[in-house]
């Protein structure tokens, strides 16, 4: 305290904000690049402009495809996205602000406090803005004359149209960078009419102060074994082994698949993901093989002119004798991986035809078109590549690297089923991590402009049958277009900054894909003041989700040795919660941004860790080509669940010290917040960093 006030002192004011950190700096996150990234992940969607009622008229058809030859078709495509989103500050009157540039009305006088939304019962919030990009492409699409299948594409983009719309207000958290209060002095905070300690870290929704709880969920990009009982139910060959990893997507905005890969009574084995809350179950050989090609994630721009020509220069460099050898590890005494390895090779006869990459992706493609949402004139090449870029392995973009993750699943699953392997203990913190409040709502915007623009396309292909000249004319109009938007988009009641306010207000999320959550309720609370500790704990606090809450278990709920020093291990309530609702260490912090690897005294992890004697191993490399087939004897080394080669297990032992120290170091080369675990063997098979 000053002596000649009351008022906290600084260094006392930065120890207050430092409680609601975790959930200032993820929500900073979202604001800064979270947002963004997201967007960006979206892609486009698409509908060809193709009148139905000619194509009945087999005159109007012939007239209107102007085919330059009986093989070749040409079709206009209308491509939809959004771009450029932007979160404004918290203002009184957003049209006025929005027109700030001939406006002569000062910031200050409108701008909205959180004192004011308090007594007015307000939401604090601030007006999200996007932009509705469309274009029209000209795709020329020829085609196999005897087998009707598309043989090449080529695209003449035209001209991409922007309509700048509000899309709501999005609530802001009090003391991010976006609200009125950031950077405040005690003595200014006062003058403001605020707390002279207030630190922010909740939303203020209709007056009343909601703040959203941290969560445990499953570890991101770590193969966990799991036995449920459930996993019968999906079939008659099915067990209750599984394998599965909760994949993010490397492009840093926290969205998240999880990859199921389940043992079957008859050796052979699915991988198991989830669209829009439906379960789809492929066989394992046909992404083995799918991913057998050199090509990348990022190098398939789904629609873009550049697709076909890639197709044809794609090498192929693992064959069916080369998964068998990176499955086995040169452990021929074991019977029980041989017999299992030669009836996956084995099973693929099943489905003739599909014997190279691009085979199997068509094959997926063409199983996969409804679920895509992509135009007709779309290959099943094309929709095969971006169901395994949206939905197989996200974490890494490399079709390598997806590779050798299955691969690496399928092994433990096999070790799980031989008993080599025990299952992993889902109440464990090593497989845990805690969602925080910034990524949360990141990937819940993310998901609720997709539906936006779903909705458009869905709402324009409605219109086309209606009316086709009419629409098409419409799409050169920006007015008429603009008032197709604002209908369709449901942009008059609120569009994307009101559900997230349903959200806030109710913890209940309503989702069309889930959000690779175990719950859709409980993710908010009220933030009570009843008296200040009480109030403090609610920032700290860690829920171990909703669903554990109604869950039937025999087991203990208690505190593992590997979770102190994160968890406190007393502060937990009485009754039905004690053991589900932990609170952090008053030493632990929680890491809401990436790690930035590129700064200049940082080295590369990868040239590191193969210094230090690492092998590499696999299907990562560049070219596919100089890599050793594994060895059983070693221990996989992985980065971020993206495996890098391995090691004998005293080399891991002596690299895993070795990283340790150089991250402790005064000036460290590789992140602080590097996490290095080493498994020895006998346990599990893996040096995770």
């Amino acid at each position: 305290m000053n002596k000649s006030s009351f008022i906290p002192h600084a260094s006392d004011a930065a120890r207050f904000r430092s409680l609601s950190a975790p959930h200032i700096d993820s929500f900073d996150f979202f604001l800064e690049s979270g947002l963004t990234h997201a967007i960006h992940d979206l892609l486009p969607y698409e509908l060809d402009l193709v009148d139905k009622k000619s194509l009945q008229n087999p005159t109007a058809t012939a007239s209107s495809t102007n085919s330059t030859s009986p093989s070749t078709r040409q079709v206009d495509t209308l491509k939809i996205w959004i771009d450029n989103v932007k979160i404004s500050s918290p203002v009184k009157s957003h049209s006025a602000n929005m027109l700030s540039s001939n406006n002569n009305n000062n910031n200050n006088e409108n701008r909205l406090t959180p004192r004011e939304c308090r007594e007015l019962g307000l939401m604090y919030s601030g007006p999200i803005t996007a932009d509705v990009c469309y274009q029209i492409v000209h795709r020329t699409i020829q085609t196999d004359s005897n087998t009707t299948t598309t043989t090449n594409t080529t695209e003449s983009p035209g001209k991409i149209i922007r309509i700048t719309k509000v899309f709501g207000d999005m609530p802001i958290m009090v003391m991010s960078k976006a609200c009125h209060l950031r950077s405040k002095k005690p003595l200014e905070l006062v003058m403001m009419k605020e707390e002279d300690y207030e630190f922010g870290g909740y939303f203020i929704v209709n007056g009343i102060e909601r703040c959203i709880r941290l969560l445990q969920v499953p570890r991101r990009n770590h193969p966990t074994a799991i036995q449920r009982s459930n996993f019968k139910n999906r079939g008659p060959t099915y067990t209750d082994l599984g394998v599965a990893i909760r994949c993010t997507r490397h492009s840093d905005e926290s969205s998240s698949i999880t990859n199921t890969v389940h043992y079957l009574s008859t050796g052979g084995i699915t991988v198991r993901f989830s669209a829009r809350k439906q379960e789809f179950l492929i066989p394992v050989i046909l992404l083995l093989r799918a991913l057998s090609t050199t090509a990348t994630a990022t190098m398939i721009d789904v629609g873009n002119a550049s697709t076909s020509a890639t197709h044809h220069s794609i090498s192929y460099g693992v064959s069916d004798e080369e998964l068998y050898h990176r499955i086995v590890q040169g452990d021929e005494e074991n019977t029980f991986v041989r017999a299992r390895a030669q009836l996956l090779l084995q099973d693929a006869q099943r489905y003739s035809g599909l014997y190279t990459p691009l085979e199997c992706i068509a094959y997926l493609g063409s199983r996969f078109r409804l679920l895509s949402m992509k135009a007709e004139s779309t290959t099943d090449i094309q929709i095969g590549h971006y169901i395994i870029e949206r939905y197989i392995m996200v974490h890494v973009p490399r079709y390598g690297d997806k590779l050798e993750c299955l691969l690496l699943m399928i092994r433990k699953l096999y070790a799980l089923a031989a008993g080599h392997c025990t299952v992993d203990n889902a109440d464990s913190l090593q497989n845990q991590e805690i969602l925080l409040p910034g990524h949360l709502i990141t990937t819940f915007v993310k998901e609720k402009f997709d539906e936006t623009i779903m909705n458009i396309r869905l709402g324009l292909i409605k219109e086309l049958r209606t009316d086709f000249v009419k629409t098409v004319a419409s799409l050169q109009d920006t007015k008429i277009m603009s008032r197709y938007i604002d209908r369709l988009a449901n942009l008059s009641n609120g569009a994307v900054g009101k559900k997230v306010q349903h959200f806030l207000s109710t913890g209940n999320i309503i989702s069309s894909t889930g959000l690779d959550l175990m719950q859709v309720s409980g993710f908010t609370i009220v933030a009570e003041r009843l008296n200040f500790l009480r109030y403090t704990a609610h920032f700290q606090s860690v829920h171990r989700g909703q669903f554990f809450t109604e869950m039937k278990t025999t087991t203990v709920r208690k505190l593992l040795p590997d979770q102190w020093g994160f968890l406190c291990p007393v502060h937990t309530p009485d009754g039905g919660p004690c053991g589900l609702l932990s609170h952090l260490a008053i030493k632990c912090s929680l890491v809401a941004f990436p790690v930035d690897s590129t700064e200049s005294n940082m080295v590369d992890l990868d040239d590191l860790l193969i210094s230090l004697g690492v092998s590499p191993f696999g299907t990562g490399g560049e070219r596919g080509d100089g890599r050793a087939y594994p060895n059983h004897h070693h221990l996989v080394v992985s980065l971020d669940g993206r495996v890098i080669g391995g090691a004998p297990a005293k080399l891991c032992r002596s690299i895993s010290f070795h990283l340790r120290k150089l991250k402790t170091q005064e000036k460290p080369t590789i992140p602080s917040t590097l996490e290095v675990a080493f498994i020895p063997p006998g346990r599990s098979c893996i040096l995770m960093v």
